[in-house]
């Protein structure tokens, strides 16, 4: 997960380590050193929710080109139960399109769309778990209070 904000006209990425760890282990992504150097050697359930910050905008350019498909938890932590069941629904159906094709047409293109797809599948479901109480997440201090009390479920009849 990602979230994006601009302090003082000062642009800071903060990205979660599960989300950095599961683009090490990518082919299609070459991973610079800033990223290496920041992950702790030691990731668990503890911390692998806690938010790395990003503030040097070489490091911001890369991280929104090679990773913008990453989910913005603000975009995502106010959606509806009913609304990330739909998208769910919506991205299984475009991982059965790619599972369904013959061999010789999956390309690197195509990995990369399901790997994508997949990615976001687990997010949703982590997002849900946040909003049900099953997981819980260390926001960066300088998300709101407001940002803070919206890890709640949204009742679903909003």
């Amino acid at each position: 997960m990602k979230i994006k904000i601009v302090i003082n006209g000062k642009e800071i990425l903060y990205i979660d380590l599960n989300s950095l760890l599961l683009i090490f282990h990518q082919e299609f992504i070459s991973v610079p050193t800033f990223i290496m150097n920041c992950i702790p050697k030691i990731v668990n359930d503890d911390n692998r929710f806690n938010f790395l910050e990003f503030t040097e905008p070489e490091e911001i350019a890369f991280l929104e080109k090679e990773c913008g498909w990453l989910l913005d938890y603000k975009e995502y932590i106010g959606k509806t139960k009913a609304e990330l069941i739909d998208e769910l629904d919506e991205l299984d159906k475009q991982l059965e399109e790619i599972c369904t094709m013959n061999q010789k047409e999956c390309d690197e293109q195509l990995f990369k769309k399901f790997f994508c797809l997949e990615f976001r599948i687990k997010y949703i479901q982590t997002i849900c778990g946040i909003q049900n109480g099953k997981y819980f997440i260390q926001l960066p201090e300088q998300i709101g209070e407001e940002q803070k009390n919206r890890n709640k479920l949204k009742d679903t009849t909003d």
